[in-house]
């Protein structure tokens, strides 16, 4: 039997004739189950992969940055309403009975609850 030494591990054990030169199906089976064979062993002499262990600082660091996410999409959503809402504003007519000012003066009577206009929400 073949031994392989340290150095030549990643290395082939052995230099494979080519298949047109093998004179047996027999020689053929020999080769190809000692290549099984070394690969069978690869895989059993493998080190397991370690599981990566969650440090602590990793856990904190990561459900902060989830809360500060979240807070920034809410603080997004309530932003846009405002635009929103201020544009719809901007282009929409007063709802009023007279269609716009009051025309009733001055004095501010006339125009509703203390000179509020009445604005559309969504």
């Amino acid at each position: 039997m073949r031994k392989a030494s340290p150095s030549t591990a990643s290395a082939p054990a052995h230099t494979p004739k080519p298949v047109h030169k093998m004179l047996s199906d027999e020689e053929l089976g020999k080769v190809i189950k000692r290549l099984e064979m070394e690969k069978r062993f690869v895989d059993l002499t493998k080190e397991p992969p370690v599981q990566k262990k969650v440090g602590f600082g990793q856990k904190v660091t990561t459900r902060i940055l989830k809360v500060a996410g979240d807070a920034a999409a809410e603080a997004g959503k309530q932003v846009l309403k405002q635009q929103i809402k201020s544009v719809l504003e901007s282009q929409l007519p007063a709802t009023g009975k007279s269609g716009g000012k009051s025309g009733k003066g001055k004095s501010g009577k006339g125009k509703g609850k203390k000179g509020k206009t009445k604005v559309w929400k969504p």
